[in-house]
């Protein structure tokens, strides 16, 4: 779905990338993505303009449906000439069935292996886990924050730096 785009989904299309020469990348659509996972968080239009934005991508294709049918899989090889459909390693799963058994039936998909440390589902966790810490300034408690407004310090030391920058007017001589 590539909805808040970072540096996993940038790592995937850099793998993806690896298999061949030309890299097309396929966005599902808000309203496939809303029926087998919740709505996204960016719309259609955000999610693609950061797709079409990382380097590793060559074509995107839109609306892409979350579910490959026989059918549009073999209209997307045709139409596109593609070679594979590449996917992360995790399963993906929509209603008991692999949203690319269509796809491995023909012997046309390779798994990459994902990014550990980082999902969208991660980055929302994040910053649900921020928000009800209230502190909005350091990216949670763990990077010095505290539950009460962020690191002190750090905002001290950038109020007297904006002080000290202001410009002073100009005597004349």
């Amino acid at each position: 779905a590539f909805d808040l785009f970072h540096y996993g989904h940038a790592n995937a299309f850099r793998q993806g990338l690896a298999l061949g020469t030309y890299l097309i990348v396929g966005v599902n659509s808000d309203d496939s993505i809303t029926e087998c996972k919740g709505a996204p968080l960016c719309n259609d239009e955000e999610r693609l303009a950061m797709v079409r934005g990382c380097k590793f991508v060559n074509e995107v294709v839109e609306h892409v449906p979350y579910v490959m049918t026989d059918e549009y899989l073999n209209y997307v090889i045709q139409k596109y000439r593609i070679d594979f459909v590449v996917h992360g390693d995790d399963p993906c799963i929509v209603n008991g069935k692999d949203v690319y058994a269509s796809a491995q039936a023909l012997g046309k998909y390779r798994t990459i292996p994902r990014t550990e440390g980082i999902s969208t589902t991660e980055i929302v966790g994040r910053m649900l886990t921020t928000a009800s810490d209230g502190d909005n300034t350091t990216g949670g408690n763990k990077k010095g924050g505290n539950k009460k407004g962020g690191n002190k310090k750090a905002a001290k030391k950038n109020a007297k730096k904006k002080k000290n920058n202001k410009k002073k007017p100009k005597k004349n001589k």
